[in-house]
């Protein structure tokens, strides 16, 4: 019998995605969502995690959940509200489910969750981090840490689970890409801050790849960092953009002062980077088929 998987934020731009390809393997679907969706392939089930409310049938359903729920990092400028609710998002949402496993005892299932390579703190380096290194000290660490703490709470209850530090995801459909892709179809072609900040990234069709195989392989468990083993900086990827886009690459680096006064603390996220090793990953026979200008054109 096909595996039921339950996907919280399973509306979202990884979730969309994901729900389609597991449809199409022949995979019983559901979502938790606070609004229903048109796709009558789908169980579509309730919940509200700001109030503590759920279908407890999702809970009954899953035989694997995909924990993809969690405010976008990058909609809003981090006021003190908007801060908190990029973790209580992400830290009330584990803890509700947590709840409910007590409720119905429930323990056999896995938990497959993601999380962000914001960990090691938003910075550049020339360090290569691993999954075993120490979180950062900064607000997406901070963040990061919390997160994981609370699905780290759910190891008694669950056969497994599993944790994915994804990158930048590559997407026309959403996240950072659009946003850049605009200001170089503008002619506007140039670095962002220093430029030698380093931008660890997945597609999403690798991504998603990689959450089915999470799913089919079940000796996968603890952390691995999501991310392409082509290490690029913010320079070179704006460069093979421009290419891709047959566009002029020569305007000056947009000065960091810019994207501050733009963004205030969240320009963080486009002026530093460092280096994440998926070695741990690829180890297990994970294949990242996309390589950066393929995705673009594709793009």
């Amino acid at each position: 019998m096909n595996k039921n998987i339950l996907i919280t934020g399973g509306t979202g731009l990884v979730g969309s995605k994901l729900t389609k390809v597991l449809i199409d393997k022949g995979y019983n679907v559901g979502i938790l969502s606070r609004k229903k969706t048109a796709n009558a392939n789908v169980k579509c089930f309730f919940w509200d995690y700001t109030k503590n409310e759920i279908d407890i049938n999702a809970i009954k359903f899953a035989d694997v959940i995909v924990n993809l729920v969690g405010e976008n990092i990058s909609n809003k400028k981090w006021t003190k509200e908007q801060k908190l609710k990029i973790i209580q998002s992400r830290v009330k949402s584990v803890e509700l489910l947590k709840s409910k496993f007590i409720e119905l005892n429930k323990k056999d299932f896995d938990f497959i969750s993601a999380s962000a390579i914001g960990y090691y703190g938003t910075f550049t380096s020339d360090k290569l981090f691993y999954e075993d290194d120490d979180a950062g000290k900064d607000f997406l660490s901070d963040v990061v840490k919390k997160w994981e703490n609370a699905v780290d709470e759910l190891i008694p209850f669950a056969n497994r689970v599993l944790k994915f530090r994804i990158g930048v995801v590559l997407s026309s459909n959403g996240g950072a890409l659009p946003k850049m892709l605009n200001v170089t179809k503008k002619g506007i072609g140039s670095a962002l801050g220093q430029g030698n900040q380093y931008m660890p990234w997945i597609s999403l069709d690798d991504l998603v790849r990689l959450f089915v195989y999470s799913i089919e392989n079940i000796q996968l468990k603890g952390v691995y960092n999501a991310v392409s083993p082509i290490h690029i900086t913010n320079k070179e990827f704006m460069q093979v953009l421009a290419k891709s886009l047959q566009k002029p690459f020569f305007m000056p680096n947009v000065p960091e002062f810019v994207l501050k006064a733009m963004y205030g603390k969240m320009s963080s996220l486009l002026l530093y980077g460092s280096r994440v090793s998926s070695g741990k990953l690829v180890k297990t026979g994970f294949i990242f088929k996309d390589d950066l200008n393929a995705v673009l054109s594709k793009l």
